[in-house]
């Protein structure tokens, strides 16, 4: 183990360090995540981290805010859209579920992400 090394950080967690992140309840994850979102509305980890957890609690409206809010402050986080994607479909909004994946392909084509794009392709094909 290095000594002295910064603690791991949970990207999904809004940046939490990982064994910090492990002792919070979904709800009190929720709640910080949505603390470092008022401090910072353009923190595209903690907006991506309140979607998620909405999205994992079932909470399709609210997941959606968060997503449709981090695609206008970062239209390239191409994972936004695949998540956001499956949330629509969920809801039985496949065409705006469709719209999101390709969205999410033009970013990681941007980006050169060839791993997010071929998994949009892949949920955009099973439409």
């Amino acid at each position: 183990m290095i000594q002295n090394a910064p603690p791991l950080r949970n990207a999904a967690a809004g940046g939490l360090p990982q064994e910090e992140n492990n002792k919070l309840t979904t709800t009190d994850r929720l709640e910080t995540l949505k603390q470092f979102v008022e401090k910072d509305p353009k923190n595209s980890f903690a907006l991506y981290g309140v979607a998620m957890e909405y999205a994992q609690r079932g909470e399709h409206d609210q997941a959606m805010e968060y997503f449709r809010k981090l695609w206008e402050v970062n239209p390239d986080y191409a994972y936004a859209y695949y998540h956001g994607g499956q949330v629509l479909a969920k809801m039985g909004n496949a065409e705006e579920a469709r719209r999101a994946w390709e969205k999410g392909i033009e970013a990681s084509r941007r980006t050169g992400d060839d791993h997010a794009r071929s998994e949009l392709e892949a949920a955009l094909s099973q439409l």
